[in-house]
């Protein structure tokens, strides 16, 4: 995974939920102390925004989404980590509802994942956000639903 296409930075992982930490390329391989390359982690069971927002490292959070992580999928790993204010946030941030109202592979969208990991939220920021994703068109039909 890159954060720039010049290839500059490479993120490796000391330990399989552990820290995050940007190495410097600089054309040797860092220390192997325990890091093991994202590429070499199971497919499909991690995400780096996901991981900075579980920990709170918002800059690296803010850094991914400003080199292009899909804002949908930004939004989702919020939900999931139940960080409703970074979801009301991230919502407010996103002009395009094309963005808003796509849906993930298991084909839901952004109702479906509140309503999945929602129960936690305070009922302020519940219907803000459900005000939020219903002016924003996203499809509410619960019965579509893939869990």
């Amino acid at each position: 995974f890159f954060f720039n296409d010049t290839a500059t930075t490479e993120i490796y992982t000391e330990q399989i939920v552990g820290s995050v930490r940007c190495v410097q390329e600089t054309g040797q391989q860092p220390s192997k102390q325990k890091q093991k390359h994202l590429s070499e982690l199971e497919e499909g069971k991690y995400s780096l925004f996901k991981i900075a927002v579980k920990n709170g490292w918002q800059g690296v959070a803010y850094l991914m989404l400003q080199s292009g992580y899909d804002l949908m999928h930004a939004i989702m790993d919020a939900m999931s980590e139940h960080k409703y204010q970074l979801v009301l946030t991230l919502l407010y941030k996103t002009a395009d509802n094309a963005t808003i109202q796509k849906a993930n592979n298991e084909k839901q969208n952004l109702f479906h994942v509140f309503a999945i990991n929602g129960s936690k939220a305070p009922k302020d920021l519940t219907e803000k956000i459900v005000k939020e994703l219903k002016r924003r068109d996203v499809d509410y039909n619960l019965s579509l639903i893939h869990i």
